[in-house]
């Protein structure tokens, strides 16, 4: 019996690289600038980014896109996604928050998520979110979802 080389790489995350942008060209560079990607200077901007649309559309590639970025640049973050169901208390370590499947949250979620962008915006770090619905349709907290709304709004197509 003989053994075979098959020619695989390593299973990489996702990656602004790998993200094929298609009609979404204009969110992927956004966020490629916000994290200095590009040849860009590192922005960071406090002024939250929303990024809503169907499932299958790369809203969560992106944010994952932007959790490693950052932290090739050595900064750590806050993820919250719909299946962490008690979320921890805000670091002030966090370079920046990044919320997932908004859309979905329970009453909980919510209020974390609305502590964490509050902390965010005081301490003037980023917050980057996405969910199935654009933000006035969102079925949260009118705090929650005035403040995803208020910032740059992308609607992702598949």
């Amino acid at each position: 019996m003989k053994q075979l080389a098959l020619d695989i790489g390593i299973a990489t995350g996702p990656s602004f690289d790998a993200f094929f942008a298609g009609p979404n060209e204009a969110a992927l560079r956004h966020l490629q600038v916000w994290v200095g990607g590009a040849g860009s200077p590192v922005l960071h901007s406090p002024v939250p980014t929303y990024l809503w649309g169907d499932g299958g559309s790369g809203k969560t590639h992106l944010l994952e896109s932007v959790r490693v970025a950052l932290r090739e640049q050595g900064a750590s973050v806050g993820w919250l996604h719909a299946g962490l169901l008690e979320p921890p208390e805000f670091d002030e370590r966090w370079g920046a928050v990044l919320l997932d499947d908004v859309h979905l949250y329970t009453a909980v979620q919510q209020h974390a998520a609305f502590n964490w962008f509050v902390n965010a915006q005081t301490l003037q770090r980023g917050v980057v979110a996405a969910g199935a619905l654009p933000p006035a349709d969102l079925p949260l907290r009118e705090d929650l979802r005035t403040r995803l709304g208020w910032g740059h709004v992308f609607h992702m197509q598949v």
